[in-house]
C-alpha cells in the first residue's frame, strides 16, 4: 500500500483502496470546527451521511462498506485514542488486535509495480491506513492545533511543523481570536 507523497498522488489501479486516505477520512468524519454550514459534525451517524461519505471515498470503499458494514464509529474512537497515546496499553492492545484481525494480498499491477490490497473489514483498512502512515511519515500523522477540532492530518510540509489541519479555517481562527485578545489589552 502506498502512502500519499509530498510530491503528488501515486497512481492507482481500478479497484485499489488507498488505506492511508481512508484512514484520514476516518479519523476526520466528525469535525467541529471544519464541517461546512450543510455538512454534518459527524458524517457516520445517519445512513445517508455515510453512504455519502463513502462514496467520497471511492467506489471500491463504498462497496466495501456496503457489503460488510463495520462499527466505524467505535474504530474512530479507538484509532483516536492510540493516536493521541500510543503508549497507553488499552490503546495499542485494542490498535493491535485490529491490525491482526486483517491481511493483505500482494499481487503484480502495471508496469511490474507490487499492490497491497488489503482484505479485511472497513475497520483493519483505515487501522491498516494508520499504520502505513505511521511507518512511512513517522510523528507526521497529527491532529489539528485548533481547540475545538478534531480533524487529523498528515504533515508533508518540508519542515515538518505544519499546526493546522486547514490554515484557512483553522489557523485563520487562532491566529485571529489571538490578534483580536492582543488588541483588546
Amino acid at each position: 500500500m502506498e502512502a500519499p507523497t509530498p510530491r503528488g498522488k501515486a497512481t492507482r489501479e481500478r479497484g485499489e483502496l488507498n488505506a492511508p486516505k481512508i484512514a484520514l477520512a476516518l479519523l476526520s468524519s466528525e469535525c467541529g470546527v471544519c464541517a461546512g454550514p450543510h455538512q454534518p459534525s459527524d458524517r457516520l451517524v445517519a445512513d445517508q451521511d455515510r453512504r455519502a461519505w463513502a462514496r467520497e471515498l471511492g467506489p471500491t470503499w463504498a462497496a466495501l462498506l456496503e457489503r460488510s458494514g463495520g462499527d466505524l464509529p467505535t474504530t474512530r474512537g479507538l484509532l483516536r485514542r492510540f493516536l493521541d497515546a500510543p503508549r497507553a496499553a488499552p490503546a495499542a492492545r485494542g490498535f493491535e488486535r485490529l491490525l491482526r484481525s486483517g491481511r493483505l494480498r500482494l499481487r503484480l499491477g502495471r508496469q511490474s509495480r507490487i499492490i497491497a490490497e488489503p482484505m479485511g473489514t472497513p475497520s483493519w483498512v483505515a487501522a491498516w491506513g494508520v499504520a502505513t502512515m505511521l511507518s512511512s511519515h513517522p510523528g507526521r500523522l497529527r491532529r489539528c492545533a485548533h481547540p475545538a477540532c478534531g480533524c487529523y492530518f498528515l504533515d508533508t510540509s518540508r519542515s515538518g511543523r505544519r499546526k493546522w489541519c486547514a490554515m484557512a479555517l483553522c489557523g485563520n481562527r487562532v491566529k485571529a481570536q489571538r490578534h483580536y485578545r492582543r488588541a483588546e489589552r
